[in-house]
């Protein structure tokens, strides 16, 4: 594990020069997996992502930006539903956790 990714979350500064491998989507999810952990993207019912070569100033519904050598990709989501969280990998909480769904939290007696 990255030291900065350490807990819960991620310092946004240890990103920076990870190179993005290929998003593969996981039921309502989509995983962007970096050399060290990836991020786990939920667009929600109103959430969308947009990709632009440019980098223009964001928006009020504007949440997350991914700068990249390439271009800007940012999440756009008018409704505040849509999530991004950093993870060591998709089988490491908190991916597990939300790609499990809610029945996985709760034990039946």
């Amino acid at each position: 594990m990255h030291r900065s990714c350490a807990g819960h979350g991620c310092a946004p500064e240890s990103l920076h020069g990870q190179t993005l491998g290929e998003a593969r989507r996981r039921g309502k999810y989509l995983w962007l997996p970096l050399e060290r952990g990836g991020l786990l993207l939920h667009l929600g019912m109103s959430g969308s992502l947009r990709y632009d070569r440019a980098h223009p100033p964001p928006g009020p519904h504007d949440h997350f930006d991914l700068w990249t050598t390439r271009g800007l990709l940012r999440l756009h989501d008018p409704r505040r539903f849509g999530a991004v969280v950093w993870s060591d990998s998709l089988e490491a909480d908190p991916a597990r956790k939300l790609l499990a769904g809610p029945s996985s939290s709760t034990t039946s007696a």
